[in-house]
């Protein structure tokens, strides 16, 4: 028999956790989604009438403050990419409201976006 020991690393206490300050303020954030919703029409028959829709997107909500990192995870076709394209106008939204430093960019042209284009690629 041996009579070295393991060491063990100690505990993790709350109070030893440190938030930043930049996440933990409460000034406005960078980005806002309110509601936002991505529906994709089935269309059939001749004149090409909607039958159906897929929900791609159904009503996210989130906000990510200054300092803030947001990973998006969950499986292969549930909207994860849909999500992106709608926050980076590459797709125009069926419905909610996308905010970025406070300004409404949910409608805007990609040659009206500005700032916000540059930003976000």
């Amino acid at each position: 028999m041996s009579d070295v020991s393991e060491k063990k690393d100690p505990p993790v206490l709350e109070k030893d956790v440190k938030i930043p300050e930049q996440a933990s303020s409460s000034r406005e954030p960078l980005l806002r989604v309110e509601g936002l919703v991505k529906h994709f029409p089935i269309r059939k028959g001749l004149f090409g009438r909607q039958t159906a829709a897929v929900k791609a997107v159904d009503g996210i909500d989130f906000e990510v403050y200054p300092g803030e990192t947001l990973g998006v995870v969950g499986e292969s076709g549930c909207g994860k990419s849909t999500m992106g394209r709608l926050i980076t106008r590459l797709i125009e939204p069926t419905g909610g409201k996308v905010e970025f430093e406070g300004r409404d960019i949910t409608h805007l042209s990609m040659g009206r976006c500005g700032r916000c284009a540059v930003t976000c690629r």
